[in-house]
């Protein structure tokens, strides 16, 4: 792929989507015709885009992987994107570059990171990454990286929590991810005052935890680090270089 000559910000063309992924174009423009980007703004579109290409890197499908990050933003998080870490991370830049950074677009905080090795370091997982793990293939539990106790769950943890079931996964058919809200309606069977869950989603909980303590095998995706390491592909692609100050 051909390096752009200048920065164009957060215009994010096909082909800095595909590269953000590490994906081919032909690749990412089927998950742009299977509604992949659609309603999305351009920073969602290179955050999406990122994750999809980090779990496709676990031999997933890229379709099933999509469905898998598009589900899991909607239910699982809040920002309506899978987080980054780029503005805890930004904190600690010096006080002048900070000042630059009100309101802005994570694109612009990573490429201050970028000219501070000794702030961020690429390619590195952090305490707090939101992480998806896929128990015996089909099973699915989000969390955050190091919290991984299977003990005393309750609605407003952040271990590992059961959140769905990746389905027809048998040779030849379409793969597809159901997401547990599905199956239960979680506003019902969560009190709002101790943020405990009800005792059948409990119970329900507490038998898939079972399952993830004795799997057979177990899958761990880090999807914060596979967005930071496509915005740094991004990067490398746009400058070539780390340091663009």
């Amino acid at each position: 792929m051909a390096r752009r000559k200048a920065d164009p910000g957060i215009d994010f063309s096909l082909n800095d989507l595909a590269v953000a992924a590490g994906l081919s174009k032909r690749v990412t423009q089927f998950l742009a015709d299977n509604a992949a980007f659609e309603g999305l703004t351009q920073m969602q579109k290179l955050n999406v885009a990122a994750a999809v290409g980090g779990v496709s890197a676990a031999n997933i499908s890229p379709l099933l992987a999509m469905k898998l990050i598009k589900i899991v933003i909607r239910l699982e998080t809040n920002a309506n994107e899978i987080p980054s870490g780029f503005k805890f991370i930004g904190r600690n830049l010096p006080q002048d570059k900070i000042k630059t950074l009100i309101d802005a677009d994570e694109y612009y905080i990573h490429r201050l990171l970028m000219e501070c090795p000794e702030i961020y370091t690429q390619g590195v997982g952090r305490r707090g990454d939101f992480v998806v793990e896929i128990v015996n293939g089909e099973l699915v539990f989000t969390g955050s990286k190091d919290l991984t106790s299977i003990s005393n769950f309750d609605c407003q943890s952040r271990e590992m929590h059961f959140s769905g079931w990746i389905t027809n996964i048998e040779r030849g058919s379409e793969p597809d991810f159901i997401h547990m809200a599905n199956k239960f309606n979680l506003n019902d069977l969560c009190d709002d005052e101790t943020g405990k869950f009800d005792p059948i989603l409990a119970e329900h909980e507490q038998s898939m935890q079972l399952c993830r303590a004795n799997a057979v095998s177990r899958l761990t995706l880090n999807l914060s680090l596979a967005v930071r390491n496509g915005f740094d592909r991004l990067h490398a692609f746009r400058f070539g270089e780390r340091d663009i100050a």
